[in-house]
């Protein structure tokens, strides 16, 4: 149930046992028919994972759990364990990048390494420690940045080179990148960000984006729409062409309505769908994006769902929460979104 700009503070049930009030702190108050569910429960696959990442084709997905197992899972439903490394220690934590081929770990003892587990090879580290942000350019090089000295680095994973080392203004929170590489954004706190060309060249710009901490940015397929994530509640978005320095820059559309803060964005390959990662009631939010409006609530497990794919295909959905748990969903068919919407008009809340 949503409908609360701001968060929900109180909540009161009356003695129907089918009546909800609620208070949010802007001094909102709705009156929500409990028996009339307004969520999808269709239900995912749940998989124990430190971290994963979809195979190129997303015909398997890549996994590595907390006792250091490194798996390819295959099948229908990604069920189906075929581990081809151990790491040999209990992992801290874990990134997959370039679609599974490297891994970088840290185990519980401190240590950290990074593997490339195409050619079996391990690699150099970067020697500064775990960054707390980490991306993968489209040259393949490692994005990091470590807030202790407010430092980022691009590096190249193979032949340990640093390519730029700089110090971003209002820190790195989130990265995105077209996918032809012609447009990538660094964007820190504030909504501060470095829009980069194909050329090279750097442009300052900064969105109209309250206080930004736990952030993700996207580009979609064709390159038109910026999609960010908001700690203040909501996603945003922006056409690429006003992208521009010199003024804060509002979006053209804010996608409102969750129950808490959105942590992940991502595109459908096709770029007609929008989802965002939240909570394990509102695990993935799917949006249509020319109308902007939301067309299905997929609920899940855990919390704070950091991480959230389309496979390539756009035929499965996975999202990664903050407990360890990897929620996968087959992305529903146009019946099932149609009986959703449905069942929506049918059992609409009453305030």
């Amino acid at each position: 149930m949503r409908g609360h700009e701001h968060e929900v503070s109180q909540l009161a049930l009356l003695r129907d046992n089918k009546t909800l009030v609620s208070g949010a702190k802007d001094g909102s108050v709705y009156s929500w028919d409990t028996s009339a569910s307004r969520e999808n429960d269709r239900s995912s696959i749940t998989i124990p994972v430190v971290n994963w990442d979809f195979a190129p084709d997303g015909e398997a997905i890549a996994t590595v759990d907390r006792r250091g197992q490194v798996a390819s899972r295959e099948g229908p439903d990604y069920q189906e364990a075929r581990p081809f490394r151990e790491i040999g220690g209990e992992v801290a934590e874990a990134r997959f990048a370039d679609h599974g081929r490297f891994l970088s770990y840290r185990l519980s003892d401190g240590s950290i390494s990074i593997v490339d587990l195409q050619l079996n090879r391990r690699l150099q580290p970067s020697g500064k420690g775990w960054a707390n942000f980490s991306a993968m350019t489209p040259e393949h090089h490692y994005l990091l940045y470590f807030s202790s000295n407010n430092e980022a680095l691009e590096r190249d994973p193979v032949t340990n080179r640093v390519v730029k080392s700089w110090h971003p203004v209002g820190g790195l929170t989130a990265y995105a990148a077209t996918g032809d590489g012609r447009l990538r954004l660094t964007l820190g706190r504030n909504g501060i960000g470095t829009l980069t060309d194909s050329n090279r060249r750097e442009t300052q710009v900064e969105l109209d984006v309250p206080e930004v901490t736990y952030a993700c940015a996207c580009f979609s397929p064709d390159g038109r729409l910026l999609a960010v994530a908001s700690e203040f509640g909501f996603v945003g978005l922006w056409t690429t062409e006003d992208l521009r320095p010199g003024r804060k820059l509002p979006p053209i559309a804010r996608l409102e309505g969750f129950t808490l803060s959105p942590r992940s964005v991502a595109f459908s390959p096709d770029g007609t769908r929008l989802v965002a990662g939240g909570e394990s009631v509102e695990a993935v939010r799917i949006f249509d994006v020319d109308t902007r409006q939301e067309v299905l609530t997929l609920t899940g497990s855990g919390q704070n769902c950091w991480d959230t794919q389309f496979s390539p295909d756009g035929n499965v959905l996975a999202s990664h929460n903050g407990t360890g748990e990897l929620n996968l969903w087959r992305a529903p068919t146009w019946e099932e979104i149609r009986a959703a919407e449905a069942n929506e008009r049918a059992g609409e809340t009453v305030r």
